[in-house]
């Protein structure tokens, strides 16, 4: 997927794994500048799947979309569990977590959109080799766990300068899995 970004300045927050990698790569085959804390960004993807405080990621949002909407541009993309938009049995914190952060998401909307400032959310769904995707797999109409590039290309679609009407939204990025199960019962 191809968006123009050269002249914008990309942070990406939390755990270094595959997500957040695919996503650097994405965001600097488009032209974005990666920049690291504390130099201001006018992108912000925080990856809070893997156990991040929620109220840590809520405010580095909200620090980061203070900083943007002095320049009257930017977009944040939180990256979410997909338990938070169909519970998982057994993983009660997951499931809070990722709701708390998709409600956490549209507030920051809400209040930052008069700025420039965009904020969504990526509602991922367990990659191939983590524990709970074997679990997911026939659960899925795609049949398959996503790439760490399906979300990346998630997120670009939405800080894609063009995309200027798209905020306060969560994008599930999990094959189908939260439309409805597939199983035969």
């Amino acid at each position: 997927m191809q968006v123009a970004l050269a002249g914008r300045t990309a942070q990406i927050v939390g755990p270094d794994g595959p997500i957040g990698r695919a996503i650097a790569a994405a965001l600097c085959a488009n032209g974005a500048d990666l920049v690291t804390a504390p130099e201001p960004a006018n992108i912000l993807v925080v990856d809070a799947r893997a156990g991040v405080a929620a109220d840590a990621v809520v405010q580095r949002a909200r620090d980061g979309a203070s900083v943007m909407s002095e320049a009257g541009w930017g977009r944040i993309v939180l990256i979410v569990d997909v338990a938070g938009v169909v519970p998982v049995r057994n993983e009660m914190n997951a499931s809070l977590t990722a709701t708390a952060l998709m409600q956490a998401t549209r507030v920051l909307a809400m209040e930052f959109g008069g700025y420039g400032v965009l904020v969504n959310a990526v509602a991922a769904g367990p990659l191939q080799d983590e524990p709970r995707a074997a679990r997911t797999a026939s659960h899925v109409p795609l049949g398959r766990a996503p790439r760490p590039e399906d979300v990346a290309n998630a997120v670009l679609f939405l800080i894609d300068p063009d995309n200027s009407y798209t905020t306060g939204h969560v994008l599930s990025v999990d094959g189908g899995w939260s439309a409805g199960f597939t199983r035969d019962f």
